[in-house]
């Protein structure tokens, strides 16, 4: 019995992370759109917010499939160790990578270059 409450607690934990993973990825999208333009949101091309916002889900589906691959949800810890930092900064260079081919080239949809940069370091701040 001790042993489902612990599994079950583990597997809330799991899905609190997920959730918020979610929320991080795509806020950091659009606040790497703000922080490009200087946080005028009336001056963000209103193409590049359509396009952020289209090429969200997929965006989100990646991000969490990155770190699912880079074990970032099997080891739910407490205090992070220098290994836990590297899988994050493997997942936003990969994510950094991704998201440019899946815009630009699949995708069609052309962003400011210094967005994917942003996204990437916000990204990692909010990981």
């Amino acid at each position: 019995m001790l042993k489902i409450l612990k599994n079950n607690k583990y597997q809330i934990r799991v899905l609190m992370l997920i959730i918020l993973d979610i929320v991080a990825i795509n806020l950091c999208s659009l606040l790497a759109l703000l922080t490009r333009y200087d946080f005028k949101y009336l001056s963000i091309p209103q193409d590049m917010i359509v396009s952020a916002l289209r090429y969200a889900p997929l965006n989100t589906v990646v991000v969490l499939l990155l770190l699912v691959v880079f074990r970032l949800y099997r080891s739910v810890w407490s205090y992070a160790s220098i290994t836990e930092f590297f899988y994050i900064i493997g997942v936003t260079v990969s994510n950094l990578v991704l998201q440019f081919i899946g815009m630009s080239v699949i995708m069609g949809h052309r962003m400011p270059i210094a967005y994917y940069p942003l996204y990437a370091v916000l990204l990692m701040i909010a990981m």
